[in-house]
């Protein structure tokens, strides 16, 4: 019994996720024209945000490709793809090579579909999600240890090693 809720669970946990951070995913368009500055963009992991110009592009630049990566659709408009937790950077070119835009790019989870799971699991706690660097930061008060044991199992399904857990919760 008790195996078939934590199967449950997780299953619940996965499935809020992949809703929520599609729903984000699919509101968030950016309009850009001015090279002058960096700018910073945040897209949730295994999701995509769409980046609009006002000129075509003629070809783009990621400083690590396993964090991020740009799918073109068509020449003013392209699909940036989170792909692991960290920072990376992107540069855009027009057609004749200008560079028309930096980006400083952070690949993040998806921190309100994480944080439902968790209260709807744990009604108690108060704790916040964050992201930084590729590593996942939890903050804030939970009742009692076993809340904060179940707390970092359903955070450790998002990650890739448990090392990239700040663990800033009290007891």
């Amino acid at each position: 019994m008790r195996l078939r809720r934590r199967v449950l669970l997780l299953a619940a946990l996965v499935i809020t996720a992949l809703v929520a951070g599609t729903a984000e995913a699919a509101n968030k368009v950016f309009r850009l024209a001015d090279a002058a500055q960096v700018r910073n963009i945040t897209v949730v992991m295994n999701n995509t945000d769409v980046l609009m110009f006002e000129e075509t592009i003629g070809s783009y630049a990621v400083g690590d490709p396993e964090i991020a990566d740009v799918l073109p659709i068509r020449g003013k408009e392209a699909y940036l793809q989170g792909k692991k937790l960290g920072t990376t950077n992107l540069t855009v070119m027009s057609a004749d090579g200008v560079r028309r835009a930096v980006f400083n790019v952070e690949v993040t989870l998806n921190v309100r579909g994480i944080a439902k799971t968790i209260k709807r699991v744990e009604p108690d706690a108060d704790i916040s999600i964050t992201t930084s660097n590729g590593r996942v930061i939890l903050a804030g008060s939970v009742p009692n240890a076993p809340a904060a044991a179940r707390i970092l199992e359903i955070v450790s399904k998002f990650i890739d090693s448990p090392e990239d857990v700040i663990n800033a919760m009290t007891v």
